[in-house]
């Protein structure tokens, strides 16, 4: 048999990688959350380049182009900030129908609308970055309820800006019998020209009345998981 002795692997400050200091585990790294082909390409990268600046590589790639002539001699630096963005881009690739199957197994799907689960969690996967994450990051789709404690948040829903474009939303999706992601989108083009408001003192107070922050997934997809008669019931209470 023939043997290549492969770099060593590094913590940052260049410190040999070990138990002592962290994670060496890959069974560590999956419980975290990292996609087992995100995690290989990852590795693979570590002591190793294509001879280019190219990053992402299917694993039908990766042995068509992996030679030993290409690995390095010295140490290779542990970069997890490397392998977040390169787990985050796994996730975007994914189907819809994959990342459904993989995500369903990182919360409790009875704490959600059964009809309206998905939604929740295809609101996350342009940001997604490791499958932990999620049950923290949907616990806006599940809170019953919650206080506005950003001063700014507070200081926009007090607005009389605020006022006038709550009330016009609440009589548009009265108007209406489903409440979508591209009915919204329709109604606040109306309001806009309606009202004149515009911007962040337009879309920030549905967000806001809908979840209590500023942050967080695309307004489309909370104010259709929460479905009309829930975006009634929540607008009217900053009314």
């Amino acid at each position: 048999p023939k043997f290549a002795h492969l770099p060593l692997l590094l913590n940052e400050d260049r410190s040999k990688l070990s138990k002592r200091q962290g994670d060496v585990a890959v069974e560590d790294y999956l419980n975290k959350g990292y996609l087992p082909a995100a995690l290989l390409n990852f590795l693979v990268l570590l002591g190793w380049n294509p001879g280019n600046n190219r990053e992402i590589f299917s694993l039908k790639q990766l042995i068509n182009e992996f030679t030993l002539e290409r690995i390095n001699k010295s140490g290779s630096v542990f970069d997890i900030k490397k392998l977040d963005w390169m787990n985050g881009q796994y996730i975007r690739k994914m189907s819809d129908e994959s990342y459904f199957v993989e995500a369903k197994k990182w919360i409790d799907e009875s704490k959600f609308k059964k009809d309206k689960i998905h939604i929740a969690l295809k609101s996350l996967k342009p940001r997604l970055i490791k499958m932990t994450d999620i049950q923290e990051k949907l616990k806006l789709f599940t809170q019953e309820k919650f206080k506005i404690v950003n001063e700014d948040a507070k200081e926009i829903i007090s607005m009389n800006s605020t006022k006038v474009v709550l009330k016009s939303y609440i009589q548009k999706i009265n108007s209406i019998d489903e409440l979508t992601g591209k009915v919204f989108q329709k109604i606040m083009n109306e309001i806009q020209k309606e009202t004149g408001v515009k911007g962040k003192n337009l879309w920030m107070p549905i967000r806001i009345a809908l979840t209590g922050g500023m942050n967080g997934p695309e307004l489309d997809y909370i104010v259709e998981y929460f479905g009309k008669e829930e975006n009634i019931k929540s607008v009217e209470k900053h009314i």
